[in-house]
């Protein structure tokens, strides 16, 4: 998971945009005269955000004038197509980042709501909900929603573990080569955080993902490990290997590829000539 900027919109001013095209006067009316509601249910969003306690928050805000029903469906009017009112936030979040958050290798494609707007009408329309993703990891997800500080994924704009290792991966080599992807706590983490690892990397489905990216991506070193282990045996391959996971891992510590590497690196019988075995 990387750590992203929250995206930078005015609660009160987002929301109202979004509402300012409904048609129906009346409805209009009550979406509007609910914007005090939103902006407070909007800041307990953020409190929530410093201990992870999104779950804890209310699936409603009633009473207010607009009914459930009506916020939920804002998502839909206001930012659903191209001309909509809320079109502009829509397009701003989603082009921010070129790159999948959960996945780090998805190209974005469209907008998650960390908390579905099915369960959390009131959040549908919040900037701060609204994550960009990739169609895998949107699909992935569906309308899932926590119940327990365990199962909730990584939020991207708020859980910073740039520096906090929990991804890792082995190697086998047998029939094939291949990586198996896994989840392990990071120093410091109590079993509720390697938990909600865990739950992140279910939920997107995280273990075959990697193990396709990483296919993909070592399909294409077999001729070079081959010279290297021509002229320097297995030492060098795994030289080799060990420049590439240091290159991820500067790039991002909870990479695929630097899990991918990483496990390469480390299993002898790959560098012995296991990599020979590359599909």
């Amino acid at each position: 998971m990387r750590f992203i900027s929250r995206p930078k919109f005015d609660v009160r001013e987002s929301y109202l945009a979004c509402v300012s095209s409904t048609f129906d006067p009346g409805r209009r009316t009550r979406l509007q005269q609910t914007a005090n509601a939103i902006v407070v249910a909007s800041q307990a969003y953020e409190t929530a955000s410093i201990n992870g306690a999104w779950y804890e928050l209310p699936s409603s805000i009633q009473v207010v004038p607009a009914s459930d029903e009506e916020l939920k469906d804002v998502y839909a009017r206001s930012m659903g197509s191209v001309g909509k009112s809320g079109r502009h936030i829509y397009d701003a979040i989603r082009n921010s980042q070129l790159v999948c958050p959960h996945c780090g290798q998805g190209v974005v494609k469209t907008l998650d709501h960390y908390l579905p707007k099915s369960r959390y009408p009131h959040f549908s329309v919040l900037p701060d909900n609204l994550v960009l993703c990739c169609r895998d990891c949107n699909t992935a997800k569906l309308e899932k929603w926590p119940s327990t500080f365990e199962q909730q994924t990584f939020h991207p704009y708020f859980d910073d573990l740039t520096n906090e290792r929990w991804l890792f991966a082995r190697a086998i080599v047998s029939g094939g080569a291949s990586l198996e992807f896994f989840v392990a706590a990071a120093p410091g983490w109590g079993d509720d955080d390697l938990a909600r690892a865990t739950r992140h990397f279910e939920v997107f489905d995280l273990g075959r993902q990697f193990a396709i990216f990483a296919a993909q991506d070592i399909s294409t070193i077999k001729s070079t490990l081959r010279r290297i282990f021509e002229t320097g045996g297995a030492d060098a391959v795994q030289q080799n290997l060990c420049g590439t996971a240091d290159s991820a891992r500067d790039a991002h510590l909870n990479s695929w590829k630097t899990a991918t590497y990483e496990a390469l690196a480390d299993s002898q019988p790959f560098c012995d000539g296991g990599f020979e075995q590359i599909g």
